[in-house]
């Protein structure tokens, strides 16, 4: 049996483990490869409580995200630099250039709205994308109308999704050994009331 880590592309669920694992100075090595540039570099998209809301000022700005590495950063003495996506193409461009670039809410291939009562009919549990928000992007809604099918499969269906999943590897895991088939383990932080979390993602093989 072998697991394969699935990395969100905002890399959160690996900076909380790093948070929760930090419990004493780190060693230069450890130190050198949470943060080989000396700034501790943290991947994040605008507009989610689970990533970064943007403040006034660098120093005003919140978020699930933003705080852990922003604490990390601190547990292991380096400065902390956030690095915020604008589109899902610039996160898959940053990675084959070896760069940070930008991530969130651009134009993305995704599901449409007509989509929701073929995957009701499927009685489809969860999905998962490497998009920012599995649905398309421009919405095929009318104006005023923003993320129509979130508001069906969410709130009415009650399905569970997955989005800026890290999937190249996964994928390439697949097509080596031709099984596309696994166990999918997803642990979410306990938020009380919360509606979103980032996620330790495990594809078991």
């Amino acid at each position: 049996m072998r697991t394969i880590a699935w990395l969100t592309a905002a890399l959160v669920g690996f900076l909380i483990a790093g948070c929760a694992g930090v419990t004493s100075a780190p060693s230069q090595e450890e130190r050198q490869a949470l943060a080989p540039t000396g700034k501790l570099r943290v991947a994040l998209y605008t507009g989610a409580p689970a990533s970064i809301i943007r403040g006034g000022t660098p120093d005003e700005s919140k978020g699930v995200g933003f705080d852990l590495g922003k604490e990390l950063a601190r547990r292991i003495g380096v400065p902390f630099e956030p690095v915020v996506y604008p589109s899902p193409g610039a996160i898959m461009d940053g990675l084959k250039a070896g760069e940070w670039g930008g991530y969130a809410g651009g134009d993305a291939p995704g599901l449409a709205f007509e989509t929701a009562e073929w995957i009701h009919k499927k009685e489809i549990a969860a999905i998962c994308t490497d998009t920012w928000g599995c649905e398309v992007r421009p919405n095929e809604s009318e104006a005023g109308i923003n993320q129509p099918w979130h508001w069906i499969t969410i709130p009415i269906m009650g399905m569970t999704m997955g989005e800026i999943f890290y999937l190249k590897e996964l994928a390439e895991d697949c097509a080596a050994d031709n099984v596309y088939e696994f166990m999918f383990v997803a642990p979410a932080i306990p938020i009380t009331g919360a509606v979103g979390s980032p996620t330790n993602p495990l594809a078991i093989k």
